[in-house]
């Protein structure tokens, strides 16, 4: 029997119907989904127990509850770099900020499994086997990724039983150490047995090389704090503060949840003024009864919270009055934009399609994450110039710029191939740490990356990365919507380390 062949025509019109099924589908799927915020049991706690509460004071609460996850800037490079760790989309928005967090002394690897599996976390939590070696194959050496690494964990390991204080400064990122160490030529802490083995040019190519590779290490690392930071920005921008079973949280999806909250406190305030709350003539009850479902809520919070502390209400309510004038005051609105656009109309909202393109200059997710990733690139070129640059030898001292991170980015100056490798390390951390749900539109794991697949959002990245220039000193200070802050939130740091030890 012979076998109908079916045209490239008919195959690409039967795919572009089965495509739109699916997003029909999802279109479906996602309307029926929800979002809202949840309680707020710390600011209930505030009321409840607190002698007096200032609203500004009570939002600096929530924000270090939420945003941080109650954790402290004592916490943050335990929290960040635990072993356990196997999915750093978990971690707090607050926490993924921290690019700049050292490995704890207290975590430095005692044998060479333990820097195996340290080196590898840092590139990817998750230990997924074709980033590591998507992201190695740019190093020094030859083989494949895997080999490279292995490479230069070897001669890392080395430095271990030779130079203890050097070994340490290496993995936890405190490179300035190193930097000094080379400068001087003078290894204070080398055992003896090293320093007789070892002349100091071949000591100082060793070290310097396992400078650069470990510096590349520690670039990896930022890019997959900023890849899992848009893949949160992309499905739980809040984190805790909201509750959704959708897959992707737009900012109008948020502004709908936090307009449930606004006409509850709205009708708390108006319930307040009307009836005299907390006076004996007053009917609390029937307000309650007759108020919207988050109002009721927050009656039982009060209760329980009240009853949990000890607290009678009635003598509690005495601050009651200057709490409700100062939260009506800030309800009004007249300057602040954002419960100008509560009060709006729901169609009236005309703000970014995404909470990443809010957050950094109009960059889609994948944009964001491709910004860091073609920073890692340009390192991978540039790392050995900005160390010579941070290490002047013999008086030797490259024609000084005015900036102290990775140069700006320059499409002429990166080397042949860069733009497939680009694409090739977007869909790895995308695949290991984002996990967009466009991921495999196109292509499945067992295929590998379509030839084109992360072309636009490279596009996009490069074009940012042109525009930006120089990163310099103050940079990570910008205002929220400023495009140097956006550089610094997405760029790799390795002058950090090299300026600190």
């Amino acid at each position: 029997m012979k076998q109908v062949r079916v045209s490239r025509d008919e195959a690409r019109r039967t795919r572009s119907a089965l495509e739109e099924q699916t997003r029909r589908r999802h279109r479906t799927a996602t309307a029926r989904k929800t979002a809202t915020f949840c309680d707020l049991p710390s600011l209930v706690r505030q009321a409840v127990v607190g002698e007096r509460i200032e609203p500004d004071a009570a939002l600096e609460v929530l924000y270090r509850e939420f945003y941080h996850g109650g954790a402290g800037e004592a916490d943050y490079a335990g929290i960040i770099f635990n072993p356990a760790l196997t999915d750093l989309t978990r971690l707090p928005m607050g926490v993924l900020d921290q690019k700049e967090e050292l490995l704890p002394a207290n975590q430095v690897p005692t044998s060479f499994e333990a820097l195996r599996d340290l080196a590898e976390r840092m590139i990817s939590v998750s230990r997924d086997h074709a980033l590591i070696e998507t992201v190695a194959f740019g190093w020094q050496g030859a083989g494949d990724g895997r080999s490279r690494l292995s490479h230069h964990l070897f001669e890392l390991w080395r430095l271990h039983d030779q130079h203890p204080p050097l070994y340490r400064a290496l993995v936890t990122g405190r490179h300035r150490f190193v930097i000094n160490a080379l400068r001087d030529q003078r290894y204070p802490g080398m055992t003896n047995h090293a320093a007789r083995s070892m002349q100091a040019p071949v000591l100082l190519n060793h070290i310097r090389r396992v400078l650069e590779c470990q510096a590349l290490l520690w670039c990896a690392h930022d890019v997959q704090m900023v890849v899992a930071r848009n893949a949160k920005a992309t499905s739980n921008p809040l984190g805790e503060l909201i509750s959704s079973d959708k897959t992707v949280v737009e900012p109008a999806t948020a502004l709908g949840a936090a307009r449930e909250w606004h006409v509850a406190l709205a009708s708390i305030i108006c319930a307040y003024r009307a009836t005299g709350f907390g006076n004996e003539a007053a009917e609390p009850d029937s307000m309650v009864a007759a108020g919207c479902p988050v109002v009721r809520r927050l009656c039982s919070q009060v209760e329980r919270e009240a009853k949990r502390g000890g607290i009678d209400l009635d003598r509690a309510a005495r601050h009651v009055d200057l709490l409700m004038d100062r939260i009506a005051r800030r309800l009004d609105g007249t300057n602040d934009p954002f419960l100008q656009t509560l009060a709006a109309p729901r169609a009236a909202y005309q703000g970014p399609k995404s909470f990443s393109a809010a957050w950094f200059s109009g960059l889609s997710p994948l944009a964001a994450s491709g910004v860091a990733v073609l920073r890692y690139l340009q390192a991978e070129t540039g790392i050995a110039s900005l160390i010579d640059e941070h290490l002047p030898i013999a008086g030797l001292r490259p024609a000084a710029r005015s900036s102290v991170a990775l140069p700006a980015f320059d499409a002429a100056m990166m080397p042949w191939g860069w733009k497939a490798r680009s694409r090739d390390l977007l869909h790895a951390w995308r695949g290991a740490v984002q996990g967009d749900k466009d991921l495999h539109s196109r292509s499945t794991p067992d295929e590998g990356r379509a030839k084109n697949v992360g072309k636009q959002p490279m596009d996009a990245a490069a074009a940012f990365l042109s525009l930006a220039g120089d990163r310099r000193i103050g940079d990570d200070h910008g205002g929220p919507h400023d495009e140097r802050r956006t550089l610094y939130l997405l760029d790799v740091l390795p002058e950090h380390r090299l300026t600190c030890g």
